[in-house]
């Protein structure tokens, strides 16, 4: 699917991802988590079902473990 705005209810930035053999669309890139609380509630007001993954080198992980490396980072 194309990634422009008409298909997404108009948002923009929004990304096509392949990840582990399956087409994730994204918008955002929030290395912080309450930025990226904020980015979904605002989206969430167009797309009800939208949700925050993580994703590291190209494969998903859980949100949890994502929190924890940037914390483990921020401490180094």
């Amino acid at each position: 699917m194309s990634t422009d705005p008409e298909n997404f209810k108009n948002l923009k930035g929004v990304e096509e991802n392949n990840i582990e053999g399956v087409y994730k669309y994204t918008i955002g890139n929030e290395t912080d988590y309450n930025e990226a609380v904020k980015s979904l509630n605002k989206i969430k007001k167009v797309i009800p079902g939208a949700f925050i993954i993580a994703i590291k080198n190209g494969k998903k992980i859980t949100v949890k473990d994502a929190l924890l490396e940037i914390k483990s980072y921020k401490t180094q």
